[in-house]
């Protein structure tokens, strides 16, 4: 029997082909796969500058100490988020913590994510000890095995600014063991506020973070940041719950910066209490 020569090297040429366009159209449905063969790269990653205060929760109370209020055995959460990304996309994360006596924790978090975000949450008191948390190291890692590390900073809260002492027009003092300094301001008028000048002294951004009270007959506030609004604030709650942190705000420079507070007088529940002003 003859051999068609012929045409068995045009059947071999057609599946050679077919097995090259099969790869292409592979590689074009995944660009992500060519990008892993050739990334060298690490992703490109970033983190917020300063730990934002988490929202929503109720700092503890601050003690006085060498003449001052201080969080001491106590102060509050913080957190840093980030954002990343790469053209062999993200594959996993992990974050070490460095502490001052004992050095570097690694792998305090550890996962795998294709996610393009993330955050990891501290906290911190306001005395700054031998074994307190002062690095945090951000690794993200992508598909291809290249790793990103950023460190930032721990911080320490301290009080910027405690409300009672003296009483501003249209505002009344509450004395309460359950506020900073023992004391806040509280109204229930429409449009009353409190204005509060704040500077950045520490020669880096710092963190700005607003305390109150919130209740079944708390209300609605503006913020006003440098004369513009920022955000709305409702302090209701079920139930009073005190020093809770209902916004906060990153301040950089040396310039002077004005947070203004102003009562809106929610309907069937006008009052506000303002409690302190913390940074960190």
């Amino acid at each position: 029997m003859g051999t068609d020569c012929r045409g068995m090297t045009v059947r071999a040429v057609v599946r050679i082909w077919a097995l090259v366009l099969g790869l292409t159209m592979a590689v074009a449905a995944s660009p992500s796969a060519l990008a892993a063969t050739t990334d060298r790269t690490g992703p490109s990653v970033v983190v917020s500058a300063t730990p934002n205060f988490l929202l929503g929760q109720n700092f503890s109370d601050a003690v006085e100490a060498d003449g001052s209020l201080e969080f001491y055995n106590g102060g509050g959460a913080f957190e840093y988020r980030w954002t990343a990304s790469d053209p062999s996309d993200i594959c996993r994360y992990s974050v070490d913590e460095e502490f001052g006596a004992e050095g570097w924790t690694d792998g305090v978090l550890d996962y795998r994510t294709n996610a393009t975000s993330g955050h990891v949450g501290f906290t911190a008191d306001g005395y700054e000890n031998s074994d307190d948390l002062t690095t945090i190291r951000i690794n993200a890692y992508d598909c291809a095995g290249n790793v990103t590390s950023v460190e930032r900073r721990g911080t320490w809260p301290s009080i910027l600014a405690d409300y009672g002492g003296s009483v501003p027009v249209g505002w009344a003092r509450t004395s309460c063991t359950c506020a900073i300094g023992d004391s806040m301001l509280h109204t229930s008028t429409k449009n009353v506020s409190l204005s509060t000048s704040v500077v950045n002294t520490a020669g880096r951004a710092e963190r700005v973070a607003l305390l109150m009270a919130k209740g079944p007959t708390r209300g609605q506030a503006a913020i006003y940041y440098d004369g513009r609004l920022v955000k709305t604030i409702d302090t209701y709650a079920t139930a009073n719950s005190n020093r809770a942190v209902m916004w906060d705000v990153q301040v950089t420079g040396t310039s002077r910066h004005t947070i203004r507070v102003v009562n809106l007088a929610t309907s069937g529940r006008p009052r506000i209490d303002v409690d302190a002003y913390v940074k960190g």
